[in-house]
């Protein structure tokens, strides 16, 4: 008996090299488009990862800011930010004083705080008017500071809440000139002249206004959007952080310790609304939007 071999008709051969055809194109595309997705979802990811790195890090420094010594630089002028900034220009400079949060917390010592922050203001020692903080310890004090400070130094001032007398760009330092008295909204002042007192850098407190309640700063912080050094991408800034120095000796910031916190910025706003602050940063990366940069994503933070 003679077996038949069967073999594939002209029509069923046209046919499947239609179908093959049909998911060449299509299926093509399709791999195409879900690599696509994966590539910009990745650095979706990424950019939203950095982004909140970078806005917490600026936020937890915000949170124990001086609130009325913040001010941008923009445009050559130094300002005190009112209502919303939002920069987006190489140069731009957000500043701001920072108090000691981490003396309030106490140290290796004890948990009690460095600081009370409290003046007696019925207690004057001296003739050069020293102020009495009790429950204050500046050995400790200048312990906790030297160990933060980058370069060791110990130069802290005082700043009075409740002072309603503010000279924002000369109370602070932000003119890059020392306070030479302590008529300003910042007060220098040494370690010295007893545990808990404090004496004067600069002048005396002799017809000062003195309040009760005050906070301990030894530096203040800047943020500056600034030329990201990356040739094949010249359009993109980067936020560095700047700290270790004291406007209120005439200390610049560019005088202080830096890191960067962020590559790939597009913008950074600050908005006030009395006394909350809300801070924004946006970063976007040119491979997701063929080379115009107008891909970005966005964090904020609410600091009260």
């Amino acid at each position: 008996m003679k077996k038949v071999k069967h073999a594939f008709t002209m029509i069923e051969l046209l046919i499947v090299i239609v179908i093959l055809g049909i998911l060449a194109k299509f299926g093509t595309e399709l791999l195409l488009r879900i690599y696509e997705d994966y590539v910009v979802g990745t650095m979706n990811n990424r950019l939203l990862s950095h982004s909140e790195v970078a806005v917490t890090q600026i936020a937890n420094r915000l949170q124990y800011r001086v609130r009325e010594s913040m001010v941008v630089h923009q445009n050559g002028n130094i300002t005190p930010i009112a209502n919303t900034v939002d920069a987006q220009d190489n140069g731009t400079v957000f500043e701001w004083i920072g108090y000691d949060v981490d003396g309030m917390r106490g140290d290796e010592i004890s948990t009690a705080p460095t600081w009370s922050g409290f003046i007696d203001v019925d207690h004057i020692a001296g003739t050069t008017i020293n102020l009495v903080s009790p429950g204050s310890d500046w050995n400790r004090i200048a312990s906790v500071i030297t160990s933060l400070s980058p370069n060791g130094a110990v130069a802290p001032a005082l700043f009075f809440i409740g002072d309603d007398s503010i000279q924002v760009m000369n109370g602070f330092g932000w003119n890059g000139v020392g306070l030479a008295n302590q008529n300003g909204n910042m007060h220098p002042v040494n370690i010295g002249g007893g545990a808990d007192q404090f004496s004067p850098t600069v002048g005396n407190f002799s017809g000062v206004n003195v309040y009760e309640y005050y906070r301990l700063a030894w530096t203040a912080y800047a943020l500056e959007l600034f030329a990201d050094p990356i040739p094949s991408d010249a359009n993109r800034l980067s936020l560095r952080l700047w700290y270790g120095y004291q406007p209120w000796n005439g200390e610049q910031f560019n005088q202080g310790t830096s890191r960067v916190l962020m590559q790939g910025v597009t913008s950074l706003a600050f908005a006030t609304i009395g006394d909350t602050l809300k801070v924004q940063v946006c970063v976007g990366d040119s491979k997701l939007s063929g080379g115009t940069g107008a891909f970005s994503v966005c964090k904020e933070k609410t600091i009260y």
